[in-house]
């Protein structure tokens, strides 16, 4: 894993579809839940000593990503494998 990654400790963003977004991770994906907070409206998912990905409920006039759930999987791909321009290479 390069440096860069072992800075960042949760990835997360606000979901649309609360109930359908959770059957697409933990189901669909079959990524396990690190911790589960249902009633707060977040969730992280991921193993121990790894990134977790979190998906929260939206707060009243927040924004939400407009991502379709067929586009995460190779979003998520891209994300782990092409670090952001704005880091420097090797932190």
């Amino acid at each position: 894993m390069n440096g860069f990654l072992k800075m960042i400790q949760i990835l997360s963003y606000p979901v649309s579809n609360w109930q359908a977004s959770k059957k697409f991770y933990g189901e669909t994906l079959g990524l396990p839940v690190a911790l589960g907070m249902d009633e707060a409206g977040w969730i992280e998912y991921g193993d121990k000593d790894q990134v977790h990905l979190a998906i929260m409920r939206p707060m009243d006039g927040s924004p939400v990503a407009p991502t379709r759930a067929e586009q995460l999987p190779s979003l998520w791909s891209k994300t782990l494998t092409q670090p952001s321009k704005n880091c420097a290479s090797g932190a």
